[in-house]
């Protein structure tokens, strides 16, 4: 019986060193693996981190890595090991709060997938801190409820046209759909004013912006004056706001100011709606954020070259047509 506890005894006391010296040599491989990544051999610390990650199964090295992969310039896998840290773990608030400050990250801030990354990871920290969390959850189900119907219409219009009764069903269905969204909007509005994205994440946000948007002309004017004092508070995205603003002067029948706004006349002929001041009209669409030049949207439009000196001289005949002043 002794001997045996003697076996028992000696046996732990082997695996136990075994243990310990295994532990000793991963932080001698994480001791190295940081000191050539400082030192800018970036290169030679890669395996050194992909092996702890191996061995010690802990997903904060899947951040390390991305970071190696950042400094040599593979954007596609630092985002690959930035997703898998973030999908494996809860991220500390105070790295969401300075991810986009973090240097060695530098050359990822112009991809889509990294504003996507670091929209995602905010969204995650204002759902777990945020007082408005059943709005949240309210929103996103109406975001999803408006967008899966005009998913439904594009895919019957596709397969029925135009005048099928298919499509009128799925329109008839869009109305219903958006009036009973009109009336969860509404209420929220009425209780607690236009939420932004910092207090109620993205998505739900733009719900607010597009249940608004596909509301008739006496709501969007009702709305037009809350929404302005959103944009002045960065509670509105700036694009969403030119786009509602000139759409309400084109159902007014007044010119637009953004020229986001197309219509189509006939044999089917897509003219740009008459705008204000058409010599400040980039200007006026950088301010809002939008990108494109007026004379590449029109083009990207139309599928041909858009010209503006063109555009000009045609304006006294379009503004007579379409009963412009």
């Amino acid at each position: 019986m002794l001997l045996n506890t003697k076996k028992r005894l000696t046996a732990l006391c082997f695996f136990s060193m075994m243990s310990l010296c295994a532990q000793e040599s991963i932080m001698t491989v994480k001791a190295k693996a940081g000191d050539l990544f400082n030192q800018e051999r970036y290169q030679e610390a890669l395996p050194l981190f992909q092996d702890l990650l191996v061995r010690t199964k802990s997903k904060d090295y899947n951040f390390e890595i991305a970071r190696v992969y950042a400094k040599l310039g593979d954007k596609e896998k630092a985002m690959l090991y930035l997703n898998a840290y973030t999908s494996a773990k809860a991220v500390d608030a105070k790295l969401i709060e300075f991810i986009e400050f973090i240097p060695d990250f530098e050359s990822l801030h112009q991809l889509d997938e990294w504003k996507l990354f670091v929209q995602n990871l905010k969204e995650q920290d204002i759902k777990k801190n945020s007082p408005y969390a059943s709005i949240i959850s309210q929103l996103e189900t109406i975001f999803d409820r408006d967008q899966s119907i005009r998913k439904q219409y594009n895919q019957t219009q596709s397969i029925h046209g135009n005048y099928s009764n298919e499509l009128k069903a799925v329109s008839d269905e869009i109305k219903k759909i958006d009036q009973a969204n009109l009336q969860e909007v509404e209420a929220i509005l009425v209780k607690h004013g236009w939420l932004g994205a910092d207090q109620i994440g993205y998505k739900a946000n733009k719900t607010l912006f597009l249940v608004i948007q596909h509301a008739d002309l006496t709501v969007q004017q009702k709305y037009q004056t809350m929404i302005a004092d959103a944009l002045k508070k960065g509670k509105v995205d700036a694009k969403d706001y030119a786009t509602m603003a000139d759409r309400i002067a084109m159902y007014e029948g007044r010119k637009q100011i953004y020229g986001t706004q197309v219509v189509s006349i006939e044999k089917g002929e897509i003219l740009l709606w008459p705008i204000e001041d058409i010599g400040k009209i980039n200007e006026l669409r950088k301010q809002m954020g939008i990108t494109q030049t007026i004379e590449e949207y029109m083009s990207t439009m139309l599928g041909q070259e858009w010209n503006i000196d063109t555009y000009k001289k045609q304006l006294p005949q379009i503004l007579k047509h379409l009963n412009i002043k």
